[in-house]
């Protein structure tokens, strides 16, 4: 009988031991994780601010908005997802849709060009508007 309680004891100090080196081995991995994460975010925000977007002009190709341009990553950084956003506006400067152009793997100094087609969702004519402000998003 002593035998089995020492038999459980053991097995009871082993859970206890388990659950607490588990408990401390998430909470460092959460708390690395975190910082990670944070430090990338930080990184990519600085770079994104160093992305120059030039030469973006508006045409019309039957009836639909094409935004025409080049973004350059001016730093030393690769960019692995980034957006390139144009917001159009009415006479008003009121805000009527947004269009969007998924660039990938802009790497350190480098330029690409870049063609956002703005169009309704059924696929017709653009939204009426005005102006449009352009701008780089992503990570």
């Amino acid at each position: 009988m002593e035998t089995i309680k020492m038999i459980f004891k053991k097995i009871g100090d082993g859970l206890l031991i388990g659950i607490g080196a588990g408990l401390t081995a998430g909470i460092i991995f959460a708390i690395v994780s975190q910082m990670m994460i944070q430090q990338m975010w930080d990184q990519e925000a600085d770079t994104i601010e160093r992305t120059i977007i030039s030469d973006h002009r508006e045409v019309d190709r039957n009836g639909i908005t094409v935004i025409l341009g080049t973004i350059k990553n001016n730093s030393e950084n690769s960019l692995r997802s980034l957006t390139v956003k144009a917001d159009l506006y009415d006479e008003n400067g009121t805000f009527v849709k947004q269009c969007s152009e998924y660039v990938s793997n802009l790497h350190a100094y480098k330029q690409s060009n870049f063609e956002i087609e703005c169009k309704r969702c059924d696929g017709n004519k653009t939204v009426e508007h005005s102006s449009y402000k352009i701008y780089a998003s992503g990570f």
